[in-house]
């Protein structure tokens, strides 16, 4: 297509298109299931293009063109409804009724084939944890297990001193970034609120606070034994 033709120009071509598409192939919707059944069977960072491939040479690109546009406008409006509103300007009813068909199926997983798409295969991207404690051998037992991109689903795990360890490791690998810029605001603010809950959890009480506790322990049992009087 032609790079300087305006955005809604381009929905109207490829929305013509699929229109065209349409009525000349009654099967369309059978056929195009088909295809999205077998390609998002697993979805990893190859899935995008290769769900792109082979729509493109079922009903050509500009068909393929409004589907991830309808993908990348439900991605940009967190909302299916938003997102094909934005489209349906410039979308016949037939098309918008097949487009809602197919979204309202497969839109979840070509939402995530699309994101998975931008990322490197190794990045996590779902996070597992177990947190027990061994009442009889008194240690503590911790496990992390990370869902990858590319599918894997590798783990770690240890007691409390071992995972406190690789958070260390990992804090002075993000330090070694030459400035902060390299992270997002919004993440950075959540890691100090993070950061501050743990250095008060983790740092012992002040002599005050022993001493404020032990008091109010002893005021305690004084009551009792004057209740128990």
């Amino acid at each position: 297509m032609n790079e300087t033709t305006s955005v809604p120009d381009k929905l109207m071509s490829s929305a013509t298109a699929l229109q065209s598409f349409l009525k000349a192939h009654a099967d369309t919707e059978h056929q195009i299931r088909e295809i999205l059944d077998k390609r998002l069977e697993t979805i990893d960072t190859n899935t995008w293009k290769s769900v792109v491939t082979s729509l493109d040479s079922y009903w050509g690109k500009e068909c393929t063109d409004i589907l991830a546009d309808v993908v990348q406008s439900i991605i940009a409006e967190s909302d299916q409804e938003n997102g094909l509103q934005l489209i349906g300007a410039s979308a016949p009813v037939e098309v918008m009724n097949f487009l809602r068909k197919i979204i309202s199926l497969y839109g979840l997983e070509l939402e995530a084939a699309f994101l998975a798409s931008n990322q490197l295969p190794n990045n996590w991207k779902t996070f597992y944890r177990d947190v027990y404690y061994d009442a009889v051998n008194m240690r503590s037992h911790l496990r992390v297990r990370f869902a990858k991109y590319n599918g894997e689903e590798p783990f770690i795990e240890g007691n409390a001193d071992s995972i406190l360890e690789l958070t260390i490791l990992m804090i002075q690998t993000i330090h070694s970034l030459p400035d902060p810029s390299f992270l997002g605001r919004a993440i950075s603010d959540r890691f100090i609120e993070e950061a501050n809950k743990l250095i008060k959890f983790l740092q012992p009480p002040s002599p005050e606070a022993s001493d404020k506790e032990a008091n109010s322990q002893t005021d305690v049992q004084s009551t009792q034994s004057k209740i128990n009087e």
